[in-house]
């Protein structure tokens, strides 16, 4: 359902998107409001000038130019956002309904990008960006119904990123793929059960790649070789994992939730040891946080992205404590994505408010 909500979004894509051209700061929606608590606690800031009415910031990262660089299904198009808030969106060079998703730095200093397609108009691709704002896509390797998710730069030098391809109209498998500095791709598909559709990956501690499955709910890890190994025991069962990643424990953390249509409201942070064995956290977490992102903070806990209602941030320490927090977000903020910043923050998307925003400690 999320991913058809983002093709559809993609569908209603402009043919331009322009950074601001105001001479004045950026105007932040909101910095301190809903929520608003003792300066000791993190504060969010969040930015949507420079964004058209039909934005949907999907996914955001870092740049070897110290920018945060974001997708946005909506437009069709790469967004670029300074410290400062001033955002500008490239498009030139992208397909029409390519529907940019996952975004990482490469070990070239160059940024790149899942493209999910929106089939069959458009088949999936990968896309690369210069921190100037020239646009590759690449497509060579993939079979046509392959649609690009999610991605992180691997511990090999190359951009690793996970697939879902619709072979029939019921039927979904899932795959992972590599794609070097200069363009090659190659797709694994070994050892990934049927029916699985992988989302969110990461480069582990123990220097394996690490994603989650949905439909058939697990967490998998593939070597640099394309060696797949499933888990699934310490999973609560009808959960959806999403958002993963390393942390400072030499674990991995990912984030579990319901969906609306579940009768039951649920949301689970977790962890998986390197030999796979899973532990789950739900305590002083509301069961309708619905997490989805997940990264590791400056201060060395796992910061998460709350898409519930209303949004929130929170963060989960090594040791499974949880706190929440809505300090500077509009009530009617839905986080989607999040990750490291520059000069020790933390940068968001908001997928549904049309907004990327900052956390400040």
């Amino acid at each position: 359902m999320k991913r058809q909500t983002l093709c559809a979004a993609g569908a209603l894509a402009i043919l331009t998107a322009c950074g601001s051209s105001n001479a004045t700061p950026p105007t932040p929606i909101h910095s301190l409001a809903f929520g608003a608590s003792a300066a000791s606690e993190p504060m969010a800031t969040e930015y949507s000038q420079g964004l058209s009415a039909n934005s949907a910031p999907s996914h955001i990262a870092m740049g070897s130019d110290d920018k945060m660089w974001f997708t946005d299904v909506g437009t069709n198009s790469i967004g670029r956002v300074t410290t400062a808030g001033w955002i500008k969106e490239f498009h030139k060079g992208m397909s029409p309904l390519s529907g940019p998703t996952g975004i990482a730095e490469g070990s070239d200093g160059n940024i790149w990008f899942a493209e999910q397609g929106c089939l069959p108009q458009t088949p999936g691709g990968i896309g690369r960006i210069t921190t100037s704002g020239a646009i590759t896509e690449f497509r060579a390797g993939l079979h046509p119904k392959d649609q690009p998710f999610m991605m992180t730069a691997g511990p090999d030098g190359n951009v690793w990123f996970t697939i879902y391809a619709h072979v029939s109209e019921y039927k979904i498998a899932g795959k992972i793929g590599r794609i070097t500095p200069d363009g090659k791709i190659r797709v694994f598909e070994k050892g990934i059960s049927p029916e699985v559709s992988p989302n969110e990956i990461t480069t582990g501690p123990d220097g394996n790649l690490w994603f989650t499955e949905d439909n058939v709910p697990g967490i998998a890890r593939i070597t640099p070789r394309g060696v797949v190994t499933e888990f699934r025991k310490g999973l609560t069962p009808h959960m959806h994992p999403w958002g993963i990643t390393g942390g400072p424990d030499g674990n991995v953390w990912f984030t579990e939730h319901t969906t609306p249509l579940d009768s039951v409201q649920k949301s689970i942070i977790g962890r998986i040891t390197p030999s796979g064995v899973i532990t789950e956290f739900t305590a002083g977490l509301s069961p309708n946080a619905n997490p989805f992102g997940i990264t590791l903070g400056p201060d060395g806990n796992l910061w998460f992205a709350g898409n519930g209602v209303p949004g929130s941030y929170g963060s989960i320490t090594p040791s499974g404590k949880i706190h929440t927090y809505a300090n500077g977000l509009s009530t009617t903020s839905h986080i989607y994505n999040i990750a490291p910043g520059p000069h020790g923050t933390l940068w968001f998307t908001e997928l549904f408010l049309k907004s990327v925003g900052k956390i400040v400690f």
